[in-house]
């Protein structure tokens, strides 16, 4: 069995050193409310006296809170900085040197001197600053999502790039960016940012399809096909990737070759996603473009057991329809 010592001696009215098993410590202040500096760190006690009742909150690292009848329970604590540590203990000293003051004025001055440099050591603690910036850093890149939501690239970019400067190793910044100056036509410089965020590691889902995209606008053509090919069917973005593909075969005047690429789409679903609605679409309109009227039909008849109003989809099963 584990052995327990504990002892409280009176210093001063209201004021007590207390003695543990696991170290020194002060406490201060009324019985049932009383604050103090022990071996974990400062704490606030507040209990019903004569009844078993209390609570114990820690303010540093690794405490714990007590309940009733002095029962342990685990305390969702943050892990502080080291500032932040040295900010509640300074805190705590002062407070408990105000309560130690009126029974021993040059032992509660001491604390409040300790307390108060403590206090200052916090405030100057570099891991404060690193907070600070990284807090600044999320304001700015969330703006800038609400912007980019809205198309308004241009007005995201300076936010990203100041967001860039505050937090530099966080990659997901660094594909927001790419993704933005790729969203203002500014592919070349996008293709940067957005080949630094995949060296970073970045694990945006949507990264190798805009930097696919952003290759093949910035000239790099066959790299931004080759990208888009190389994803895979489980992917989210796989039916985008594939329509980007395909179109950009059909730029090329290889209708044929964009129709093999679109035919990896998952065409028999019963429920068809608005991006597998346009896929038969187009298929159906690249069919045409080749004479294929009967298969052009096809699709836009899935289409429209769809979608009735989807595009001019009834008008061109009108005129298919009269002239098969």
């Amino acid at each position: 069995m584990g052995w327990r010592f504990k002892r409280s001696v009176r210093i001063a009215k209201g004021v007590r050193l207390n003695v543990s098993k696991s170290g020194i410590g002060i406490s201060a202040g009324p019985k049932g409310l009383r604050v103090g500096v022990g071996p974990r760190g400062p704490y606030t006690s507040a209990g019903i006296p004569g009844t078993g009742l209390y609570s114990v909150a820690y303010t540093g690292r690794g405490g714990k809170a007590k309940g009733a009848a002095g029962a342990s329970q685990a305390a969702p604590v943050s892990q502080p900085s080291a500032g932040g540590s040295a900010i509640g203990c300074g805190v705590a000293l002062t407070i408990v040197g105000l309560l130690a003051v009126w029974g021993v004025p040059a032992f509660g001055a001491v604390l409040m001197a300790v307390g108060v440099v403590l206090v200052v050591i916090g405030a100057c603690d570099p891991k404060r600053e690193v907070a600070r910036k990284a807090e600044e850093a999320r304001a700015k890149v969330e703006a800038a999502g609400d912007l980019c939501d809205q198309q308004r690239y241009a007005e995201a970019i300076p936010l990203l790039e100041e967001a860039k400067q505050l937090v530099p190793d966080v990659s997901a910044i660094y594909y927001l960016l790419g993704h933005a100056l790729s969203g203002a036509e500014r592919f070349t410089e996008a293709v940067t940012w957005l080949e630094e965020a995949q060296e970073r590691g970045a694990t945006d889902t949507p990264l190798p399809v805009v930097l696919g995209y952003t290759y093949y606008k910035a000239g790099q053509i066959e790299k931004g096909m080759e990208m888009l090919q190389a994803i895979p069917d489980d992917h989210p973005l796989f039916v985008t990737a594939i329509s980007l593909l395909a179109g950009m075969f059909e730029e090329r005047g290889q209708c044929e070759t964009a129709i093999e690429v679109l035919k990896r789409a998952p065409l028999q679903k019963r429920n068809l996603t608005e991006e597998l609605l346009q896929v038969h679409y187009v298929l159906g309109s690249y069919y045409l473009r080749l004479g294929d009227k009967k298969s052009a039909l096809r699709h836009f008849r899935r289409v429209y057991a769809h979608s009735m109003d989807y595009r001019d989809v009834k008008a061109q099963i009108e005129a298919l329809s009269g002239k098969l």
